[in-house]
Protein backbone atom coordinates (compact mmCIF):
# COMPACT_ATOMS: atom_id res chain seq x y z
CA UNK A 1 0.00 0.00 0.00
CA UNK A 2 1.32 3.02 -0.86
CA UNK A 3 0.45 5.72 2.15
CA UNK A 4 1.40 9.38 1.20
CA UNK A 5 4.71 11.16 2.09
CA UNK A 6 5.27 12.17 5.05
CA UNK A 7 3.03 9.69 6.93
CA UNK A 8 5.36 7.12 7.39
CA UNK A 9 8.65 8.19 6.20
CA UNK A 10 10.72 12.03 6.41
CA UNK A 11 9.25 13.60 3.41
CA UNK A 12 6.66 16.11 3.09
CA UNK A 13 3.48 16.67 0.54
CA UNK A 14 2.29 19.83 0.54
CA UNK A 15 -1.61 20.52 -0.65
CA UNK A 16 -4.67 22.11 -0.20
CA UNK A 17 -7.82 21.05 1.43
CA UNK A 18 -11.05 23.41 1.32
CA UNK A 19 -8.97 26.32 0.28
CA UNK A 20 -6.77 26.03 3.25
CA UNK A 21 -2.59 24.93 2.64
CA UNK A 22 -1.95 21.36 4.48
CA UNK A 23 1.52 19.38 4.89
CA UNK A 24 1.21 15.63 5.73
CA UNK A 25 5.02 15.74 7.38
CA UNK A 26 6.34 13.84 10.62
CA UNK A 27 3.72 11.07 10.48
CA UNK A 28 0.45 13.67 10.81
CA UNK A 29 -1.86 16.24 8.55
CA UNK A 30 -1.37 19.57 9.72
CA UNK A 31 -1.14 23.54 7.93
CA UNK A 32 1.39 24.16 6.68
CA UNK A 33 1.70 27.60 9.03
CA UNK A 34 2.76 25.10 11.93
CA UNK A 35 4.89 23.56 9.96
CA UNK A 36 8.78 23.58 11.93
CA UNK A 37 10.19 27.15 10.85
CA UNK A 38 13.42 25.54 8.96
CA UNK A 39 10.88 23.22 7.06
CA UNK A 40 8.94 26.83 6.16
CA UNK A 41 11.91 28.53 4.96
CA UNK A 42 13.09 25.68 2.40
CA UNK A 43 9.66 26.93 1.05
CA UNK A 44 10.98 30.62 1.97
CA UNK A 45 14.23 30.70 -0.03
CA UNK A 46 12.80 28.75 -3.13
CA UNK A 47 10.14 31.51 -3.56
CA UNK A 48 12.69 34.19 -2.91
CA UNK A 49 15.04 33.00 -5.64
CA UNK A 50 12.04 33.46 -7.87
CA UNK A 51 11.95 37.40 -8.19
CA UNK A 52 9.11 37.05 -11.32
CA UNK A 53 6.46 35.40 -8.67
CA UNK A 54 7.42 37.76 -6.00
CA UNK A 55 6.80 40.82 -8.07
CA UNK A 56 3.38 39.51 -9.53
CA UNK A 57 2.49 39.00 -6.01
CA UNK A 58 3.44 42.54 -5.01
CA UNK A 59 1.52 43.76 -8.15
CA UNK A 60 -1.77 41.85 -6.80
CA UNK A 61 -1.38 43.67 -3.63
CA UNK A 62 0.13 40.77 -1.23
CA UNK A 63 2.82 42.01 1.02
CA UNK A 64 3.18 39.98 3.71
CA UNK A 65 5.63 37.58 3.55
CA UNK A 66 3.65 34.89 4.87
CA UNK A 67 0.77 35.50 2.59
CA UNK A 68 3.20 35.21 -0.37
CA UNK A 69 4.71 31.94 0.65
CA UNK A 70 1.42 30.69 1.30
CA UNK A 71 -0.14 31.59 -1.75
CA UNK A 72 3.66 30.85 -3.56
CA UNK A 73 3.42 26.68 -2.30
CA UNK A 74 -0.18 26.61 -2.50
CA UNK A 75 0.34 27.62 -6.83
CA UNK A 76 3.49 25.29 -6.99
CA UNK A 77 3.43 22.58 -4.18
CA UNK A 78 -0.96 22.89 -4.11
CA UNK A 79 -2.06 18.77 -5.11
CA UNK A 80 -1.92 15.77 -3.72
CA UNK A 81 -0.06 13.31 -5.44
CA UNK A 82 1.23 10.93 -3.47
CA UNK A 83 5.07 11.99 -4.38
CA UNK A 84 6.70 14.26 -2.04
CA UNK A 85 7.13 18.00 -2.22
CA UNK A 86 10.29 18.08 0.00
CA UNK A 87 12.77 15.64 1.39
CA UNK A 88 14.28 17.38 4.88
CA UNK A 89 17.36 15.38 4.55
CA UNK A 90 18.35 16.62 0.72
CA UNK A 91 16.12 19.88 1.23
CA UNK A 92 15.37 19.26 -2.74
CA UNK A 93 12.00 20.44 -3.55
CA UNK A 94 10.17 19.06 -6.28
CA UNK A 95 7.47 21.48 -7.58
CA UNK A 96 4.08 20.01 -9.13
CA UNK A 97 1.63 21.15 -11.84
CA UNK A 98 -1.87 20.63 -10.42
CA UNK A 99 -5.39 22.05 -11.94
CA UNK A 100 -5.98 24.15 -9.01
CA UNK A 101 -9.34 24.95 -10.77
CA UNK A 102 -8.78 28.59 -11.61
CA UNK A 103 -6.39 27.77 -14.79
CA UNK A 104 -6.91 30.40 -17.49
CA UNK A 105 -8.62 32.67 -14.71
CA UNK A 106 -5.88 33.00 -12.22
CA UNK A 107 -3.94 36.21 -12.07
CA UNK A 108 -0.73 34.21 -10.83
CA UNK A 109 -0.72 32.39 -13.95
CA UNK A 110 2.45 31.75 -15.47
CA UNK A 111 3.93 33.59 -12.56
CA UNK A 112 4.04 31.58 -9.96
CA UNK A 113 2.97 27.94 -11.73
CA UNK A 114 5.98 28.53 -14.36
CA UNK A 115 5.12 24.87 -15.05
CA UNK A 116 3.19 25.48 -17.25
CA UNK A 117 4.83 28.25 -19.33
CA UNK A 118 5.85 26.96 -22.40
CA UNK A 119 8.50 29.09 -24.35
CA UNK A 120 7.23 32.66 -24.48
CA UNK A 121 3.50 31.27 -23.85
CA UNK A 122 1.47 29.19 -21.99
CA UNK A 123 -0.61 25.70 -22.21
CA UNK A 124 -3.84 26.35 -21.96
CA UNK A 125 -6.08 23.86 -19.50
CA UNK A 126 -7.11 21.79 -22.39
CA UNK A 127 -3.89 21.64 -23.71
CA UNK A 128 -3.13 19.69 -20.29
CA UNK A 129 -5.59 17.54 -20.42
CA UNK A 130 -4.76 16.99 -24.06
CA UNK A 131 -1.06 15.76 -22.79
CA UNK A 132 -2.38 14.05 -19.92
CA UNK A 133 -4.66 11.47 -22.19
CA UNK A 134 -1.57 11.28 -24.96
CA UNK A 135 1.09 10.67 -21.84
CA UNK A 136 -0.94 7.94 -20.66
CA UNK A 137 -1.30 6.47 -23.98
CA UNK A 138 -4.72 6.35 -25.32
CA UNK A 139 -5.30 6.13 -28.92
CA UNK A 140 -6.64 9.69 -30.56
CA UNK A 141 -10.12 8.21 -30.40
CA UNK A 142 -10.31 6.94 -27.39
CA UNK A 143 -8.93 10.21 -25.79
CA UNK A 144 -11.16 12.69 -27.68
CA UNK A 145 -14.04 10.43 -26.49
CA UNK A 146 -12.67 10.66 -22.94
CA UNK A 147 -12.52 14.31 -23.13
CA UNK A 148 -15.62 14.95 -24.92
CA UNK A 149 -13.98 16.38 -28.48
CA UNK A 150 -14.02 15.27 -31.72
CA UNK A 151 -11.31 13.37 -32.79
CA UNK A 152 -10.55 15.55 -35.56
CA UNK A 153 -10.69 18.76 -32.39
CA UNK A 154 -8.11 16.18 -30.70
CA UNK A 155 -5.54 16.24 -32.99
CA UNK A 156 -6.18 19.69 -34.30
CA UNK A 157 -4.52 20.34 -30.54
CA UNK A 158 -2.17 17.85 -30.49
CA UNK A 159 -0.44 19.24 -33.38
CA UNK A 160 -0.96 23.17 -31.84
CA UNK A 161 1.03 21.85 -28.49
CA UNK A 162 3.87 20.22 -30.58
CA UNK A 163 4.06 23.25 -32.32
CA UNK A 164 3.69 25.22 -29.12
CA UNK A 165 6.31 23.23 -27.32
CA UNK A 166 8.87 23.00 -30.77
CA UNK A 167 8.80 19.24 -30.34
CA UNK A 168 7.97 16.55 -32.57
CA UNK A 169 7.63 13.39 -31.08
CA UNK A 170 5.58 11.96 -28.59
CA UNK A 171 8.33 10.64 -26.38
CA UNK A 172 9.61 14.28 -26.19
CA UNK A 173 5.68 15.15 -24.86
CA UNK A 174 5.89 12.60 -22.03
CA UNK A 175 9.10 13.60 -20.66
CA UNK A 176 8.09 16.59 -20.80
CA UNK A 177 4.83 16.38 -18.69
CA UNK A 178 7.00 13.67 -16.35
CA UNK A 179 9.27 16.17 -15.67
CA UNK A 180 6.69 18.93 -15.40
CA UNK A 181 4.60 16.62 -12.95
CA UNK A 182 1.61 16.91 -15.47
CA UNK A 183 1.38 13.33 -15.56
CA UNK A 184 3.00 10.57 -13.01
CA UNK A 185 4.02 6.99 -14.64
Amino acid sequence: MNLPAGLCDNNLEVFMHEGILKASFDGKIQLFDDLPEDIKTIFLDYMLENPTAIKSMHSMGKSDINEMLIQYVSCRFGGFDNNPDLNPETQKLLPEYWDCGHRNACPFEGKICEMVKVGDTYLTKREIMVIQEIALGFPDKNAADKLHISELTFVVHKRNIYAKMGINSKTELVTFAIKNNIVSL
